[in-house]
């Protein structure tokens, strides 16, 4: 009885500590995604940032052509 005892608590510890580590394994993962969606709202930032400087250059310009 002893050894069963022994047994279970092992068990128990194991699968407490694979619990953790799965856990650990979730957040390092979500961490992951997020910031790889991050840099993509950054990159369509920059890139909107982009589009919208050409934009007010080429409207500068067709205002300047238009006087």
């Amino acid at each position: 009885e002893l050894l069963l005892m022994n047994e279970q608590r092992k068990w128990i510890f194991e699968m407490k500590f694979a619990l953790a580590e799965d856990a650990v394994n979730i957040v390092e993962m979500t961490i992951k995604v997020l910031e790889h969606y991050i840099n993509l709202v950054d990159k369509a930032a920059a890139g909107v940032e982009k589009t919208d400087l050409s934009f007010e250059r080429s409207s500068t310009l067709v205002k300047r052509c238009i006087k």
